[in-house]
């Protein structure tokens, strides 16, 4: 009778996560080593150049890192970027998915046409931004001065009050169209009677949206908000071609920093160090998310 409780007790209990064995393997060695792998490196002061002069330092690159000024400069144009980039993100993909939303001729059209950004490869999107903002022969120049606009050439890429306002347009970009296609998706499934008995009731679009619309799709737009929150904030392909972090550090962010800070000065822990700072504000982005979002439905 204790052998069949025993047995049972496995069956039920301990044999589910057995099952869940193989698909734990990947996760472990795809996440959680190079995580685990990163803060012990973040632990010495190591130059790949000098193997043999590894020095274990234990918290001496963090308590370094929180006194530099360098630190906090990428801190803000880190959060700079990860904010405009949410908010401009997600109210042209909401825009947009409103406009898609309606019926008419060539809807299907255009909605193919509004993830091309999110499809085409990093790389050759930022060249291609790269030439519409070049300062002598960019598109962009070109369009503003015939509208009269502007009188002079903006240089986008070499001012340092204009190079970040060129990544943050470029991320938008990239971004806007999966913000869209989610806020779109998660439109076709409200209830349209609730518009009709609003219409009957005198609602206008502005109530019916306010009321309706973004009640419907809070759901989805909490899922779009930490997706495009942890992407801004960990951006570093179109930094790194558009700008490599300058002019003088003006766009130069947390992740910028840590590549440069590795690649450039050849210092790994103290970049494994400003790597472990940004998983970890990205790890509060999804608690957050969790708590305010989940956390009504009596999920957390």
């Amino acid at each position: 009778m204790k052998q069949k409780s025993v047995r049972n007790l496995f069956l039920k209990k301990l044999f589910p996560y057995l099952l869940l064995i193989p698909s734990l393997i990947p996760i472990v060695v795809i996440l959680i080593y190079p995580i685990c792998e990163t803060f012990v490196i973040s632990l010495f002061k190591m130059n790949p150049m000098r193997p043999d002069a590894d020095l274990f330092i234990g918290l001496g690159n963090y308590i370094k890192l929180f006194h530099e000024e360098s630190f906090f400069l990428g801190l803000k144009n880190s959060l700079e970027l990860t904010l405009v980039t949410v908010v401009g993100s997600n109210l042209v993909g909401l825009g947009l998915a409103l406009l898609l939303n309606m019926e008419f001729k060539g809807r299907g059209i255009f909605r193919a046409l509004v993830i091309i950004p999110w499809t085409l490869p990093a790389v050759a999107a930022v060249l291609i931004w790269i030439w519409i903002l070049d300062y002598q022969f960019g598109v962009a120049n070109y369009i503003l001065s015939i509208a009269g606009i502007v009188k002079e050439s903006i240089p986008w890429l070499s001012s340092t009050q204009m190079a970040m306002v060129s990544v943050i347009i470029v991320c938008i970009w990239k971004q806007f169209p999966i913000s869209c296609i989610m806020y779109l998706a998660s439109l076709q499934t409200v209830d349209h009677t609730q518009y009709e008995a609003a219409e009957m009731d005198g609602a206008n679009l502005i109530q019916k949206f306010f009321c309706i619309t973004l009640p419907g799709i809070a759901a989805s737009g909490g899922v779009v908000l930490l997706l495009t929150s942890v992407w801004a904030f960990r951006e570093f392909t179109i930094i790194q071609i558009m700008t490599n972090g300058g002019p003088s550090r003006a766009t130069e962010t947390l992740v910028v920093q840590s590549y440069l800070e590795a690649f450039n000065n050849f210092n790994y822990g103290y970049a494994s160090s400003l790597g472990m700072i940004t998983f970890a504000i990205s790890l509060i982005f999804s608690v957050v998310y969790y708590k305010l979002i989940l956390g009504r439905k009596g999920e957390v």
